[in-house]
């Protein structure tokens, strides 16, 4: 997921709860945060399927 897809996914959120970019980033600082892990975990699975393969 690049850095444009989390904005998309973070301001998708933020239209749910009727709030701006900037408000949601502001009341929820670590949504983004958990987002980047989420993705970095993803890729590392990703490759060790590759290896046991």
């Amino acid at each position: 997921m690049s850095n444009m897809e989390q904005i998309e996914v973070i301001v998708a959120e933020a239209m749910k709860c009727g709030m701006s970019y900037g408000e949601f980033v502001a009341k929820n600082p670590n949504y983004a945060a958990r987002l980047s892990q989420i993705v970095a975990i993803k890729k590392k699975r990703g490759q060790k399927q590759r290896e046991i393969k």
